[in-house]
């Protein structure tokens, strides 16, 4: 296992793995897709509008693809929120809608801290040598 997938603790990433036939990098793959898919705004505005149907559809997105990546305590606790949604159990949903909101911007940054830090350092690398590259051409010799 590579050292990244190594410092996402809140992931089982065994888990994760076994979705993926044990294929880190599409492991990978699949833990910057769930980054990328920002499912919070959808949940909250849902939550906010108690439209219990709208919010459940959701949420099931989300326990999907976290289920995917091994985010176990995420996908149960989504899970849990989904049966209250179904129930329109807004009691519970309203005592435990932040906390489980709270644990997905958790995984979400240590996704970023891990993944997306090293793609803005590569980025910059990269911008660097482009910017030599450019003042070599514009020097007169």
């Amino acid at each position: 296992m590579s050292p990244q997938l190594e410092k996402l603790s809140l992931l089982n990433i065994a888990a994760g793995l076994e979705q993926c036939n044990k294929e880190e990098k599409e492991y990978t793959e699949n833990i910057l897709r769930y980054y990328e898919q920002e499912l919070w705004g959808d949940i909250q505005a849902y939550f906010e509008m108690r439209d219990w149907e709208k919010y459940l559809k959701a949420l099931e997105k989300l326990e999907k693809s976290s289920r995917n990546i091994g985010a176990e305590k995420l996908a149960a606790a989504v899970t849990r929120l989904g049966i209250a949604a179904r129930e329109k159990n807004e009691y519970y949903i309203l005592r435990h809608q932040a906390s489980a909101m709270e644990l997905y911007h958790d995984i979400l940054d240590q996704i970023e801290a891990v993944f997306i830090e090293k793609k803005w350092e590569r980025k910059t690398k990269q911008s660097k040598e482009k910017e030599l590259t450019e003042d070599q051409k514009n020097m007169r010799w």
